[in-house]
């Protein structure tokens, strides 16, 4: 049985916003049980920025790539979001 080609997902969200994050990994569990079903070996796998552990004595964003690694897509969601 080959390996399932994973497609990896990066979530990055403040914590008010964690129904959206919830519906994003709620849909990759459907499409990977969709995907399954008909033999396909492609699997979303969702990484949560949140639930790393970094550490604290180096470059927060250097500890998140190299705990991530290569991610296929990245979403990121704001509430209430003000530019101007």
């Amino acid at each position: 049985m080959r390996s399932p080609t994973e497609i990896q997902v990066f979530v990055s969200n403040p914590s008010d916003v964690n129904t959206e994050k919830e519906i994003v990994e709620k849909i990759c569990e459907r499409i990977n049980s969709q995907l399954a079903t008909i033999n396909c070996d492609v699997r979303y796998l969702v990484k949560e920025w949140s639930k790393l552990i970094v550490k604290f004595a180096v470059n927060p964003q250097e500890e998140i790539e190299s705990l991530l690694g290569v991610y296929d897509i990245y979403l990121i969601r704001l509430k209430n979001l003000e530019l101007f």
